[in-house]
């Protein structure tokens, strides 16, 4: 079981140019018990406010501009001041890959995520970076965190061909205190029968549910939108796209739980959206809303990557509250899966 962690004393600072992963970062965070959290919207503004802010953890976008996570951290290893360069840096990823996770090693990062994040990923990167504090190296081409993950004692000749200089990261203690103290042993007690608790309300079982609606406007599927209001308990947020520029602008943020796009579009094919978001590996099940007698249609919906089909004309609380289900499930099969690849190739790829 994970030790418990307090973030209490510790400042951060979030660097995305998207709003709604800063946000998402912030109430991870807060809810850690993280107090002390600043946002910024990219790497140029990410570097000044370290100049003010010293922070001791970043969670930095890779993908951002004009100023990306590698430059922002090759200066901040570089030409930070005291502690701030010394500071925990953790890239954000939309796609994860051994080529990226070198480069980022290569320029002192210290960990990684991929997108979207997680309570879960949070902490479990959190734990890895406070419970291994890695002393820090210069070199003439290299300063920043051990890029060895192991700590054997090195045994034979030493090979480096320009001396580096170990130092102690100052930051130790400090990311050792975010563990509180081991608990007490706890004392048997003869346990006494409590009253059963009321079952818990069917509202308070559901979380807010964000679903995208891709379709043309005056297609029949405007419909569904009506009919999510219905659905016990209404707890919905809709996101719309009417082309299909915006469609994949707005899934390839992966902050939707499940997507329903109709047949047409108006600047491009449902199937070519469907097969798009599936072959970029974005992590929201899409449901194809056609006619029943289009065989046809949601047999090529199925081979593009739609993981359901729904029949527009028969389209009911009970068939979509079912497919909402299936959504969820399988949402959560995929970011399991993501999460295991990104395990498999930080592992292949830790050589250092």
């Amino acid at each position: 079981m994970a030790k418990k962690i307090n973030l209490a004393a510790l400042s951060f600072l979030v660097a995305s140019n998207n709003a709604q992963e800063r946000q998402a970062a912030k109430d991870i965070l807060h809810t850690l018990g993280a107090r002390n959290i600043r946002l910024v919207q990219d790497g140029s503004k990410a570097i000044t406010e370290m100049k003010t802010f010293p922070a001791d953890v970043v969670f930095c976008d890779w993908e951002m501009s004009p100023v990306n996570g590698l430059q922002f951290t090759r200066r901040i290893r570089a030409e930070g001041k005291g502690v701030g360069q010394f500071a925990a840096i953790i890239a954000l990823y939309g796609e994860l890959s051994q080529q990226l996770v070198i480069e980022a090693r290569d320029v002192g990062v210290n960990d990684f995520i991929a997108k979207p994040i997680s309570m879960g990923s949070v902490t479990s990167r959190l734990h890895r970076v406070f419970g291994n504090p890695k002393g820090f190296v210069r070199s003439d081409t290299y300063f920043g965190p051990d890029r060895r993950r192991r700590d054997a004692a090195f045994e034979g000749e030493e090979q480096r061909q320009t001396p580096a200089k170990i130092y102690t990261n100052p930051l130790a203690s400090k990311f050792a205190n975010a563990f509180p103290g081991k608990p007490k042993p706890k004392v048997a007690k003869v346990p006494r029968p409590r009253p059963m608790a009321p079952p818990p309300s069917p509202r308070a079982r559901f979380r807010m549910i964000t679903v995208l609606v891709v379709a043309a406007n005056g297609d029949p599927i405007e419909e569904l939108q009506s009919l999510l209001l219905k659905v016990f308990p209404p707890r919905f947020a809709v996101q719309r796209a009417t082309s299909y520029t915006a469609a994949i602008e707005a899934i390839a943020e992966e902050t939707q739980d499940i997507c329903f796009v109709g047949k047409t579009l108006t600047d491009g094919t449902a199937l070519k959206f469907i097969s798009e978001a599936n072959t970029s590996g974005w992590c929201v099940p899409i449901v194809m809303v056609s006619d029943f007698a289009e065989i046809e249609v949601r047999f090529k919906a199925l081979t593009a990557g739609a993981f359901d089909c729904l029949d527009v004309e028969h389209l009911g609380t009970k068939l979509l509250s079912r497919a909402i289900h299936k959504g969820l499930v399988k949402r959560k099969a995929l970011l399991r899966l993501r999460n295991k690849r990104e395990e498999k190739i930080l592992f292949t790829s830790s050589s250092f």
